[in-house]
């Protein structure tokens, strides 16, 4: 992040437990989890992306994997 001019944390201590938790470590899903938590951070003008909007992000994945299923 330090390279691409951000000199921050973007993500919380709890936000990046709780994108280990969801992913297990897997650096694909790590990497779609946290896409995912930047777009929507965004989408609402957030400074840092918290654990609510990773669980807001996962909610998302979720109800898009069962309409792909169904």
């Amino acid at each position: 992040m330090e390279k691409a001019g951000c000199g921050r944390e973007l993500f919380t201590v709890d936000a990046i437990k709780e994108v280990y938790a969801f992913s297990g470590g897997i650096a694909r899903e790590i990497n779609k989890i946290c896409d995912l938590a930047l777009l929507v951070g965004y989408e609402d003008n957030a400074i840092v992306v918290d654990q609510m909007l990773v669980s807001k992000s996962l909610e998302d994945m979720r109800s898009n994997f069962c309409k792909r299923s169904s």
